[in-house]
């Protein structure tokens, strides 16, 4: 079977996803892929820079305090984990309050 190339992240898509996963030090090299980026704005249900940001701000924090959890290889399995985690973790606390 013939694996299809990746193709980077588009600024067209995804203007200043680059950038962000740079300011928060996380390695692009690994997160360049605009089709995995696509598909995981649909698990996640939104492609909102602000959302990322804020989720790739709390990823920066929370490996600066567990250096020997950061991940060193399977990156896009640990950011895709990270963001669905709290994503579900918005929807079922809004959920929750529209019950109220």
């Amino acid at each position: 079977s013939t694996k299809t190339p990746i193709v980077p992240i588009s600024e067209d898509h995804w203007p200043g996803l680059r950038q962000s996963i740079n300011n928060f030090e996380l390695p692009i090299l690994q997160l360049d892929d605009n089709e995995w980026w696509n598909t995981l704005s649909y698990t996640c249900n939104t492609r909102s820079l602000e959302w990322y940001e804020t989720e790739f701000a709390r990823m920066f924090a929370w490996l600066k305090e567990n250096p020997k959890k950061r991940p060193t290889t399977r990156w896009k399995t640990f950011v895709r984990g990270w963001l669905e985690r709290s994503y579900e973790r918005e929807r079922k606390l809004h959920a929750s309050a529209a019950k109220r």
